[in-house]
């Protein structure tokens, strides 16, 4: 499997007040993220139905690519600000393509 795809999703939601430094956090680990050799895609999606909750989208070449992001500085860094800005945790599953089609 270490060769294989894998997708990550993270589901966090801010804490009262503080969705601009989230968002900006989250920003800055993306731009960050997406310069990793591993990361195929990375973004950050605001919800349409509550602007206090975000995702996480994560491609990545391998679960070894993914693991080596978990240990970089920008990760590092983020979950450092994860207890001042995320309201109870985050969300972190991982998928493995089944049927896929990229436009």
């Amino acid at each position: 499997m270490a060769s294989e795809i894998v997708t990550n999703l993270v589901f966090l939601r801010a804490q009262t007040g503080k969705v601009g430094e989230l968002e900006g956090a989250l920003r800055e680990l993306a731009q960050e993220t997406r310069n990793e050799g591993g990361s195929v895609v990375y973004e950050v999606q605001q919800s349409t139905a509550d602007s206090d909750e975000y995702l996480i989208y994560g491609i990545w070449r391998s679960k070894a690519d993914l693991d080596a992001h978990m240990e970089t500085g920008a990760i590092q860094v983020f979950l450092g600000k994860v207890p001042t800005l995320v309201n109870g945790g985050f969300n972190l599953r991982l998928f493995t393509p089944v049927d896929v089609v990229r436009v």
